[in-house]
């Protein structure tokens, strides 16, 4: 993205990729279903991958400034990943955001893997409660995907993600609390509630903690440190879908879901006590400290690897 926008507009591009993409899930599915009812499900998988094929042509015309470099020139797989990996593990940002990315996927890969059970069997809401609660998800994701922009000129980007990681874990606080709930309409008030918040701060959370490792990692480094962070921080989403099918059974639904409640507070720790806090971005209004952040970083940066995967052509404005 840095490389097809500039620096200075990666915010507002994350933000209109992820206002289209939770477009396309809200609208998909509701789509598709329409569509069932006039047309034959082959014809419907047709007009799917023509949609494919529409994409694979847009991303086919785009066109970026990068030059790759020559395959004499490439140097082994294992010594790339290594120094994806290195500069991940060291640097004094990016590595707080991937432990508290990686951290939140787990307690919520936890939580959300027992909800149904839990809004099925337990609180008898039945499938149209399913299909409230994951709509309200969808509503908070796309309002987050559209205020995360703004919401980072009037408070500064740094900010925005560890505020965004608390207020999540506070948002899934409510999903154990509707279990404890006599009444099953209250219990589906505060499930769409907590769907709702939840959607809208990971949103807002996943934009600017994007915006912020592509503003301070290297250009030649951008794809390695992506490789290496989505590597951590889907990894172990797996394994917490082990975890809790192992705490639903030994320790009952609820108290599996409360354990994830109650660790995903303690996964936003390496973004709150981190320089993140209280930095601005640079550009915006009244802003002062994202340049302070990038200052602090500068060091390790101007170490990290040359790195010839990427070299940006001589020319105006570079």
């Amino acid at each position: 993205m840095p490389v097809l926008v500039g620096s200075r507009h990666v915010t507002e591009a994350n933000s209109k990729l992820e206002s289209t993409a939770q477009i396309a899930r809200i609208g998909g599915p509701a789509a598709g279903g329409a569509l069932l009812t006039v047309v034959s499900t082959p014809v419907l998988f047709l007009g799917e991958a023509a949609g494919y094929l529409l994409s694979a042509l847009f991303l086919a015309r785009t066109r970026d400034s990068a030059q790759h470099p020559a395959p004499a020139n490439r140097r082994p797989l294992g010594t790339e990943i290594k120094e994806g990996l290195a500069f991940v593990v060291k640097h004094p940002l990016i590595s707080r955001i991937a432990a508290c990315t990686a951290g939140m996927n787990f307690c919520g890969t936890l939580i959300f893997t027992l909800t149904p059970l839990l809004v099925l069997r337990d609180l008898g809401l039945g499938p149209q409660g399913v299909g409230l609660i994951m709509t309200a998800g969808a509503a908070g994701g796309l309002l987050g995907a559209v205020a995360a922009t703004r919401l980072a000129a009037r408070i500064g980007e740094g900010t925005v993600i560890p505020l965004c990681a608390v207020a999540s874990s506070v948002f899934l606080v409510l999903v154990p609390a509707a279990a404890i709930v006599d009444e099953p309409a209250v219990s589906l008030v505060l499930l769409l509630i907590s769907e709702f918040g939840f959607g809208v701060n990971v949103l807002v959370y996943n934009i600017m903690q994007l915006t912020m490792r592509q503003r301070v990692c290297p250009p030649g480094l951008l794809g390695r440190m992506n490789a290496s962070i989505r590597f951590a921080v889907w990894g172990v989403m797996p394994l917490a879908a082990l975890a809790s099918g192992f705490l639903g059974e030994h320790s009952g639904l609820v108290r599996a879901i409360s354990i994830g409640a109650a660790c995903s507070f303690l996964a936003a720790f390496p973004v709150l006590l981190s320089p993140l806090r209280g930095n601005a971005e640079a550009s915006g209004p009244g802003a002062r400290g994202l340049m302070a952040v990038r200052r602090r970083c500068a060091a390790y940066a101007a170490a990290a690897p040359a790195a010839p995967v990427w070299r940006p052509p001589p020319g105006p404005g570079k």
